[in-house]
């Protein structure tokens, strides 16, 4: 007999047709995260699908990704539709119902919100259910197709969020990185950096809530794109959140606040007060990419930093009130760097006397670029890279000289991103 659970969130539904059928569909009915035997899959806005699964390599488990073909998205799609035609409404009547109070949930009385079936549920949200489960059912490939379109017009191509951000409202108020030197990154080279003048970005925030509509709650942040936008001057910058905070407090008053990336060598110059008039203004969290506190591999990387500035940085965040996700860079280097990559930056980070919990080390696994002048680095300095083995064991020794700081440490895989 079919197990079929409907979980009905702010801005979401997930409908779960048994353990290994899982999906979920954000309120305007847009597909974003689905399950199916032992296999991952991800849709971004763009209309791209994802699928992730697990191989076992040399006695380990080991995630696989790729991007699926424009005929299996569709394929997919299909797939996930025939499901909700054919086993869901159906026998939908018999569905066991979870409500997640909040936005854009019919009120349902206390939590916590089970019924056994959805008969039993209150008419309110039978109906937002089924509405829901409609408007899943209109959005045919035509449709998903068109509205990837839309996105595109609103934004230019989106680089990579921390993982905690995936699902933040991105607000471009940049474009492109400032600096594009960093030897190990190729996620802006084909983006002109531009700063867009505050108008516009105002045009672009309504632009965005326009596009997102129902699925608005779903996105419980707001992250300040692209690659460093807080590298604007005080007076631009205190300007900008002074006109976006009134009005994210009004279209998302259940926002968490704003977040962005920030590099040591542009953050360092501003004072303690500064950040504080942000964080007064809703900043919560800064994402800095230390990368490493090993000097020389921070200088062969090609980062305009040094470790007694990122120190320093972080401190004055600390100071303000932020949260802050710092990112090391696991591999970087190859074998040369491998052994004093390891040791500095973990004496760095055990040393730092400001942690929170609330706080993230993030641990990214190094990707080569494809970018020319890496190779040409690592051919003309003799550099022998990690394997895809080596960085894993690297990871662990990094989780375990970490475990016991208060911040939470964990796995940021640029691979994985698909916003």
């Amino acid at each position: 007999m079919l197990d079929l659970t409907l979980h009905l969130k702010p801005g979401a539904l997930t409908v779960g047709l048994d353990p290994v059928r899982v999906y979920s569909f954000d309120a305007e009915g847009r597909p974003f995260h689905a399950l199916r035997h032992g296999k991952t899959y991800k849709r971004g806005l763009d209309h791209r699908f994802m699928v992730l699964w697990r191989e076992v390599q040399e006695d380990e488990s080991v995630r696989r990704r790729r991007f699926l073909s424009p005929a299996e998205a569709r394929d997919l799609v299909a797939t996930l539709h025939q499901d909700l035609r054919r086993e869901v409404l159906p026998n939908l009547h018999r569905a066991a119902l979870r409500v997640t109070p909040g936005p854009g949930v019919p009120k349902a009385g206390p939590p916590p919100n089970l019924w056994p079936r959805l008969a039993e549920a209150p008419q309110p949200l039978q109906q937002a259910v089924q509405e829901t489960l409609h408007r899943i059912l209109e959005r045919d490939e035509t449709w998903l197709a068109e509205d990837a379109r839309r996105f595109r017009e609103i934004y230019s191509p989106l680089g990579i969020l921390p993982p905690d951000q995936y699902l933040a409202l991105v607000l471009q108020v940049t474009q492109g990185c400032h600096w594009n030197q960093c030897l190990f990154c190729d996620l802006y080279t084909r983006i002109p950096f531009r700063i867009r003048p505050l108008p516009e970005v105002l045009q672009h925030l309504e632009a965005v809530l326009r596009f997102f509509g129902r699925a608005l709650p779903l996105r419980k942040s707001v992250f300040l794109a692209d690659a460093n936008a807080l590298m604007l001057p005080e007076r631009r910058a205190t300007e900008l959140l002074e006109h976006l905070a009134p009005r994210i407090r009004q279209a998302m008053p259940w926002s968490r606040g704003f977040f962005s990336f920030l590099d040591v060598f542009t953050g360092e110059r501003h004072p303690v007060a500064y950040w504080q008039r942000l964080a007064h203004l809703g900043l919560r969290r800064l994402y800095i990419g230390l990368e490493s506190a090993h000097e020389p591999l921070i200088r062969w990387l090609n980062k305009p930093e040094t470790r007694e500035g990122a120190w320093h940085l972080l401190l004055r965040l600390k100071e303000a009130g932020l949260s802050v996700g710092v990112i090391v860079l696991v591999g970087a280097g190859g074998h040369r760097f491998r052994e004093p990559h390891f040791q500095d930056t973990v004496a760095f980070l055990r040393a730092f006397p400001r942690w929170e919990p609330r706080d993230i080390v993030y641990l990214s696994p190094f990707v080569p670029p494809e970018k020319p002048e890496y190779h040409e680095r690592v051919r003309a300095d003799r550099i022998r890279p990690l394997t895809e083995t080596e960085i894993r064991r690297e990871i662990r020794r990094f989780q375990q000289a970490l475990h016991d700081l208060p911040p939470r440490v964990t796995l940021y895989n640029i691979q994985d991103f698909l916003y």
